[in-house]
């Protein structure tokens, strides 16, 4: 007795799904392999200014200049003076750095208002393009009084990241003048005065 025609096709539908379902649950090996990165690190470094007096730079860097940075005796009415000190950024990082000057722990001896008198600008200089000519004079910063100074600070410009050169050629460095001056109008209630500060340079990472 044969099947009929509808049963036959379900029949030849349910081998076709069986044959299918042997070919889908084959396994095929093919050769392999795999390579590995270890220990991947990733550490920061910091940022580094440095200065030097004129006298020793470039070539002698510290983070700081020691006591007493400038000892200046004698001061008259119509004083004016320049001092020049380098400053370099040193850091590990790659950063350039922008650089700020202010003053702290001013102490007075006799007439205070000295520390208003005395007036203090900075104008740094830089090798813009290596070439070991400082060709880049950056905008003065002041004139301003000690006190001035002592409640705020001034931009003094940028220095590019470290070139792994202590020469003073390229712009990873500064050579900066700081100009001192006292006016000619002052009286004898000034004389026997002083004043003394610390200089405090800056260096923060270029945005």
């Amino acid at each position: 007795m044969g099947f009929p025609l509808n049963s036959r096709i379900a029949l030849s539908i349910a081998s076709i799904a069986a044959a299918a379902a042997l070919i889908v649950g084959a396994t095929f090996a093919f050769f392999s392999d795999t390579s590995t990165s270890e220990e991947n690190t990733f550490s920061t470094g910091s940022a580094d200014l440095q200065i030097a007096p004129d006298e020793e730079s470039p070539g002698t860097y510290a983070n700081d200049i020691s006591a007493p940075a400038i000892n200046e005796t004698g001061l008259f009415p119509g004083f004016e003076k320049d001092y020049v000190f380098w400053l370099k950024n040193n850091s590990s990082a790659l950063i350039g750095l922008d650089l700020t000057a202010e003053f702290d722990n001013v102490v007075t001896i006799e007439n205070a208002d000295i520390a208003n008198q005395m007036t203090v600008a900075f104008t740094c200089r830089t090798d813009s393009d290596d070439d070991g000519t400082l060709d880049t004079t950056f905008p003065t910063s002041g004139p301003s009084s000690i006190n001035a100074w002592d409640a705020g600070s001034g931009v003094l410009g940028s220095l590019a990241p470290d070139d792994g050169d202590e020469d003073g050629s390229g712009p990873d460095e500064a050579e900066c003048t700081a100009h001192v001056a006292l006016p000619s109008s002052l009286d004898n209630t000034y004389a026997n005065s002083s004043v003394k500060f610390d200089g405090v340079f800056t260096g923060t990472q270029t945005p």
